[in-house]
């Protein structure tokens, strides 16, 4: 593991747990002094906002030699068939998200596996959450979950997301960033790290989802995947001037975490995904 992914499993059962936010310990922010912030982009993106839908779908998943077929995807305006890779991206490289986003803009056009938007992550947590009963599946059900479950636990997994915390008004949330299939929304991000059975923000976590489950349904979903509480990493007040953070996803024994704080130069694995058509 790399040196942060240590740092968080060594306090994961001490310090971490006791603080009621984990950029709160003195741990965490020594780690943090080293890191050479990224210079950021003041410059505004501009896309009309993609709409997530709300109707259920026939959700039925394969086994391919080397990765699932995933029908029944919920991702921004459509249902999706989805294939996720049963190995991690490019050999298990380690990139920042400007990498992968970089890997993302090469792999597309040749029809290759990517690394996934957060929404786009959770979209296929969900499905294979609500198939979970179907008995026909649930041997692909059950390999595709325990693959999650176990590179969750070992890695922190790099998405696309990216949020853009403001000095005022409402913050920037960037799915696809970089890529020619970039969205966004806007909403109040900046709050205390949490607990989502805690949170009084459910909008902040739908806009990172991309989604309009409420946050029962959310947590539900990632308590199915990892048996624990989800919980939210994030800047936690006003910055004096723009500042951009990765969205990655985690998990450990105590908690799911939907970490939105990560330093733009930090190197991590990701899930290989590939959007094959919409349905």
């Amino acid at each position: 593991m790399d040196l942060e992914n240590n740092f968080r499993h060594i306090i994961g059962n001490n310090e971490k747990r006791k603080a009621s936010s984990i950029s709160q310990t003195s741990g965490y922010q020594e780690l943090m002094k080293w890191k050479k912030p990224a210079n950021q982009s003041k410059t505004p993106i501009v896309s009309p906002p993609v709409q997530p839908i709300v109707a259920q779908a026939n959700i039925s998943i394969n086994s391919v030699s080397d990765y699932w077929s995933i029908d029944g995807v919920q991702y921004r305006n459509g249902i999706h068939t989805v294939d996720l890779s049963k190995s991690l991206l490019d050999g298990d490289s380690a990139k920042t998200q400007d990498q992968w986003v970089a890997h993302y803009n090469d792999a597309k056009g040749k029809n290759e596996f990517h690394a996934p938007d957060f929404p786009l992550l959770y979209g296929i947590v969900r499905a294979l959450h609500t198939a979970r009963d179907n008995a026909s599946v649930k041997t692909e059900i059950d390999e595709a979950k325990k693959f999650l479950f176990d590179k969750s636990r070992a890695h922190w997994l790099m998405t696309l997301t990216r949020v853009r915390y403001k000095p005022s008004g409402t913050d920037l949330i960037i799915h696809n960033y970089g890529t020619p299939d970039k969205y966004e929304s806007t909403t109040d991000f900046i709050g205390l790290d949490e607990y989502i059975t805690a949170t009084k923000q459910p909008l902040a976590y739908q806009k990172l989802l991309g989604t309009v489950d409420n946050t029962q349904q959310i947590h539900d979903v990632f308590k199915w995947l990892n048996g624990t509480d989800t919980y939210l990493w994030r800047v936690n007040s006003h910055p004096d001037s723009s500042i951009d953070r990765v969205a990655r996803f985690s998990a450990d024994s105590g908690r799911a975490d939907l970490y939105c704080n990560g330093d733009p130069t930090i190197s991590n694995l990701a899930l290989g995904v590939r959007v094959a058509k919409k349905i």
